[in-house]
């Protein structure tokens, strides 16, 4: 997949609908109607996002008599996974650094508190190095001091947002 490719499928994926789709399409073959019945969309609203889908190279479809059903194409997600990969081996480097630095540093009894048990070694490092660096830039008085920083997990999927219709949707 050239990176041109690569564009069009992430800026297909920045649309609640169209992941929605991909995430359908990903149990199985669907065609436009059946993936139209979760949604409050006309039958040529959702061939636009399949559009958009197939155009990326994240979709395909076959004919099958009348019916053309649509199935989700593992050169297109797996050129993307390749991608997302580099920069998860990139990033996985970085923090080991960073976890190899803040192990040699001496950490204050109670910024150790302040990160939850629960949370696997090198995160907790994470959060803390997160923590310790927003305190110093306010110690500098550069900055209004914050209110107390508690590490939350952010919600990878975005499921919830787009229940709720807090997520734009484009046609």
């Amino acid at each position: 997949m050239t990176a041109r490719n690569l564009d069009a499928a992430f800026a297909a994926l920045a649309d609640p609908t169209r992941r929605a789709i991909l995430a359908r399409l990903a149990k199985g073959e669907a065609t436009v109607t059946e993936l139209a019945e979760p949604f409050d969309m006309t039958q040529p609203a959702i061939s636009q996002h399949l559009k958009v889908l197939e155009d990326a190279g994240l979709v395909t479809g076959r004919v099958d008599g009348t019916k053309r059903p649509r199935r989700v194409a593992e050169a297109g997600i797996e050129a993307m996974n390749q991608w997302l990969a580099m920069l998860r081996k990139a990033l996985e480097k970085n923090y080991d650094r960073l976890d190899e630095v803040l192990a040699g540093m001496k950490q204050p009894t109670s910024q150790q508190s302040s990160i939850p048990s629960r949370i696997p070694g090198s995160w907790r490092l994470r959060l803390l190095s997160v923590s310790l660096l927003t305190r110093s830039m306010y110690s500098f008085g550069s900055c209004p001091k914050p209110p107390e920083f508690k590490p939350v997990l952010p919600d990878l999927v975005g499921s919830e947002a787009h229940e709720n219709g807090n997520s734009p949707t484009h046609a």
